[in-house]
Order: structure tokens, then sequence, then C-alpha cells
């Protein structure tokens, strides 16, 4: 079977603005907690159910890469995609609904600041949980989804709305300042903590994960292989 990645293109490309053309308004539109939960926790599997699993987070990408279970050439072009759908994201949110950002998106945190360790560590640990989240979801097929929705916000509860995706900080970069404008203090605060940081926590999971399958599969066959060893003597 064919794997038609122009369909993949607008999957990623169009799904990422769409994201932000939910979660902006329904974050920015004075619901309370509990409205805002219900609005975005819904809206995550209906929009990967509605784009074929698309996941719009190049963190994720990399972690299914590690793991063997997305091919080289849909990885680059699912992170591609989505990164080029983050440049353009809040740009198309401000012109179609310029109400709710009021000319400023949401605010992901001063550069400058000292808090930047606890960012970080903050970042690597919840994407690492959202990882695992994921994998743990495969089993459970559809349904795992509406399990997944339920930790992404229990998880923007308890640590205060992580990013855990590379997408959100390029695109509020680059619709508040330009990237092209940016400092090397904002660029390396940039790259460590929502870049490094999610990288780092989605690949120490895959690789756990692939590691205590792998470890457990080869077990199972040396039983086996035990097994028919002590039946044919």
């Amino acid at each position: 079977m064919s794997v038609r990645y122009d369909m993949m293109v607008m999957q990623e490309f169009l799904g990422t603005i769409v994201l932000f053309l939910w979660f902006y308004p329904t974050s920015q539109g004075g619901y309370s907690w509990q409205v805002v939960w219900l609005l975005q926790g819904c809206f995550i599997p209906l929009l990967d159910w509605a784009t074929a699993g698309a996941g719009f987070n190049p963190a994720i990408n990399l972690a299914f890469w590690l793991s063997g279970m997305m091919p080289t050439k849909e990885a680059i072009v699912r992170t591609i995609s989505c990164v080029a759908g983050s440049l353009v994201a809040l740009h198309v949110v401000n012109m179609a609904l310029p109400s709710s950002l009021g000319g400023v998106p949401l605010n992901l945190g001063d550069p400058d600041q000292a808090l930047w360790k606890d960012m970080f560590v903050q970042e690597m640990g919840a994407t690492a949980f959202l990882t695992l989240t994921i994998f743990y979801m495969e089993a459970f097929g559809n349904k795992g989804i509406w399990f997944l929705a339920a930790v992404f916000r229990f998880i923007g509860y308890f640590w205060k709305d992580p990013c855990m995706n590379p997408v959100i900080a390029i695109a509020y970069y680059s619709y508040t300042f330009g990237l092209h404008t940016l400092d090397n203090t904002t660029v390396r605060f940039l790259m460590v903590v929502y870049f490094l940081a999610p990288a780092l926590g989605a690949s120490a999971v895959t690789l756990t994960v692939k590691y205590v399958t792998d470890s457990s599969k080869s077990q199972q066959q040396q039983q086996q292989q035990q097994h028919v060893k002590e039946k044919g003597e």
C-alpha cells in the first residue's frame, strides 16, 4: 500500500492550525477551568480521529521513530508539516478570531527569568509522561484516545500547562517577535526549554519502553526454545 504523503502533509499542516484555532479562543474566552478542560479535552480525540492519527508534535514523532513504529521519511514529513503549520497558526487565529488573542497570544514565559531550569525539568517530565501515555494508549485503540485526553488535561492542571510540544513555542515566538529578530539568549532558551527538553523526555521513555519490551520478547523466545528442547529430549 503506497503512502499518501500529500494527505499526510495536509493533515499535519491544517490540523496544527485548527488546533490553535480551537485552543486559544477557549483559553481566552473567560470560561471556568472545568469548561476549558471539557472543550479542549474532547477536542483532542476528535481532531486526532478526523486527521487519521496526526500528532502535530515533533517530540512524539521522534518517539515513534525511535520505537520503530514510524518510518524515517514519515517522521520527517510530519514534523516539517506541523512546524510549517505552527509558523502561520497564530496569524490565522488573529485574522479569523482577533478578539480571542487581543493581538498577543498566551505568554510562554520570560526567556530571561531564572526559572529556566525548573521549566526544563517540567517540560521534560511532562513530555515523558505524555509519551508513556501515548504508548500505553496503543493497546486501547480508539477508546485510548479519550484516556489520552484525560491525561493531557491532568498534566496541564498539576504542572501549570507545560507545552510538551515544540510547535507551540515556535508559534508563539514567530507570532510575537518574529524568529529572525530573536537574540542569542532567547534562542538558547527556546532551544533548551522547548526543543531539547521535550525531545529528551520523549526519547528517554521510548528507549526505556523499547528496552523493556525487547528484553521481555527475548526472554519469551528463550523460554520457548528451552521448552522445545526439553520436549525433544
